[in-house]
């Protein structure tokens, strides 16, 4: 891999940073870089540098010799002065700058919008419970409900993958880019904790306590070095760290190891968004049906579990007639045998194993419906919810979805009101009528027998306890019954998120509660100088007041305190 370089303007940035060398020598500070660009433009003001060439410019300057009078470019930088010059980037380079995007801040504040948006989509549309998009019957029904609420715009809405966000691909593209993001900032950041923590005591220059965003002054009244001492000795006591440094000068911090509570933080969203891909992978979720006092319903997903209700109750509001808690006495089956029982409301599940079970719909009216094919075998028996009604209004819908036949199954009733010739079949009160459609026709299968005769429902329609027979199947209606929804629920992410959420409450307790601190101390002439070139912070400017105003009190023998200088507040 090949990059071309402009060579004029290599050689221009040689010649900037080797006269930034010049004019910095006489004031160079050996510091990490990021104490090096705190000091940098404070320095400037004075008309020193006082911190170390970027490493950029510092790179650019390596083949660079320069002496006070003139600027001489060695043979490398002229030989790329060359028109037809290539530079050929090696295999380390290259994962060097594959690395460096990785930690770049633009790109990685624009992940995080994305990422944002597309999670603010999820929480402002409904979304399929897991497992319903990849079963095409299950999301047939889902859209269907949706149409109810979004209208037209649900084939759109769906199109766009923005009813199942969470485990979309794009979502899960995101969810990684962005923890790429985070690791690439975080080992980046890394080696400058670890050395600011294990190596302190960067020496600055005289001119740095000129130059300083934070500076102050104090009448010590002793000798260079005996006010030196009673500093550090102060220092310590209030648990600074204090390094010697040449030409009575001392450097002090406290908290230096603070920093390390961002990688905890930053470690922890990393093992939140990890949550998020698990969970949208391995996660299982499905809203159960139960009937009120009738036969338990199979909790599907490989398992033995079943689930019964065996009393229901719910409070209204006297006033609006609204449910305000509605709760169900659930009981799980494994294998038959009753292995957990207890109420069960919207935010109090019932947890056995690795499934939590919640109150998900209140009370609703459902049909008892057994299906059998020719040889006698049951291929659906349990609740069919009322969840549908017909385009005109006049019937209640509830829909049966027998994937291995690729038939689907309308049980219809007569809707309040709307009994006799008052609906679409002439259903009377308590009868229903099966409507049966084979997957791709136009037309239900057994439309011969949904016509109305001259008195009467059709063939199709049949009392509770009747059956109706069509080819294979036989269709038989037990009962109108009340149901309740509860939805079970097993997510092997929810543990990472509660670790990932544990990490994240320690990282920012660390980051905030321990802000690193640091100061550069200085006896000359009775007198004790303070500074510091951290980042406009008005809490450390604060803290810095403080330290100052503490400094008088280490030497009750000086002088009055000498006006600070421009720029302490």
């Amino acid at each position: 891999m090949a990059e071309r370089k402009t060579p004029a303007g290599k050689a221009k940035a040689a010649v900037k940073a080797a006269s930034a060398e010049v004019e910095a020598a006489p004031a160079v500070v050996e510091a990490d870089v990021d104490q090096a660009e705190d000091m940098a433009e404070d320095d400037a003001k004075a008309g020193q540098a006082e911190a170390e060439v970027a490493e950029d410019d510092a790179d650019a300057a390596e083949p660079v010799s320069v002496t006070a009078e003139d600027v001489s470019v060695t043979d490398d930088v002229s030989e790329a002065a060359s028109d037809d010059q290539e530079v050929v980037v090696g295999l380390g380079e290259f994962f060097k700058r594959i690395y460096a995007i990785t930690y770049s801040k633009t790109l990685g504040l624009i992940i995080i919008l994305v990422f944002a948006v597309l999670v603010l989509l999820g929480v402002i549309f409904t979304q399929a419970p897991a497992g319903t998009w990849p079963d095409a019957s299950a999301r047939a029904d889902f859209l269907t409900q949706m149409t109810s609420k979004y209208g037209a715009a649900t084939k759109v809405l769906s199109a766009l993958g923005i009813f199942h966000i969470f485990s979309s691909i794009g979502f899960y593209v995101v969810t990684i880019a962005l923890a790429i993001s985070i690791i690439g900032c975080t080992t980046h950041r890394i080696p400058l904790l670890w050395k600011r923590w294990r190596h302190p005591g960067a020496s600055v220059s005289r001119s740095f306590f000129n130059a300083a965003r934070y500076r102050g002054e104090v009448a010590t009244g002793l000798s260079d070095e005996a006010g030196l001492v009673t500093a550090a000795e102060a220092l310590k006591t209030a648990h600074y760290r204090v390094v010697k440094l040449p030409e009575n000068s001392l450097f002090a911090d406290r908290y230096a190891w603070g920093g390390f509570g961002t990688v905890v933080a930053h470690l922890s969203f990393i093992i939140i968004l990890g949550a998020f891909l698990v969970s949208g992978l391995a996660a299982f979720s499905t809203v159960l049906n139960v009937p009120i006092g009738g036969n338990p319903v199979a909790v599907g997903d490989n398992t033995n579990l079943t689930v019964g209700v065996t009393d229901y109750n719910e409070t209204d509001d006297p006033t609006t007639g609204q449910a305000t808690d509605y709760v169900s006495h659930v009981v799980i089956y494994d294998n038959g045998q009753s292995v957990k029982e207890q109420d069960v409301r919207v935010n109090s599940p019932l947890t056995y194993g690795k499934w939590t079970f919640y109150q998900y719909t209140a009370l609703g009216m459902a049909y008892d419906v057994t299906v059998t094919s020719a040889d006698g075998s049951t291929l659906y028996d349990g609740s069919v919810p009322e969840q549908y009604q017909s385009n005109d209004g006049t019937l209640s819908v509830g829909i049966i979805r027998l994937d291995d036949l690729g038939v689907s199954i309308q049980v219809e009733g007569p809707a309040s009101g709307q009994i006799g010739e008052q609906n679409t079949f002439g259903l009377q009160a308590g009868q229903v009528g099966f409507v049966i459609w084979i997957d791709g026709a136009t037309q239900p299968d057994n439309m011969d027998d949904l016509s109305l005769p001259d008195s009467g429902p059709p063939a199709a329609a049949v009392d509770p306890g009747g059956s109706y027979t069509h080819k294979d199947l036989t269709l038989t209606f037990n009962r109108e019954i009340q149901y309740t929804g509860i939805k079970a629920r097993t997510d092997p992410g929810t543990i990472l998120v509660w670790i990932g959420g544990l990490l994240l409450v320690i990282g920012m307790t660390v980051t905030f509660t321990f802000r690193y601190r640091r100061v550069w101390l200085r006896t000359e002439g009775k007198q004790l100088l303070l500074a510091s070139a951290d980042k406009e912070d008005s809490g450390f400017r604060q803290d810095f007041n403080e330290l100052v105003a503490q400094a008088h009190t280490w030497y009750p023998d000086g002088q009055e305190k000498v006006p600070t200088r421009k720029g302490v507040n």
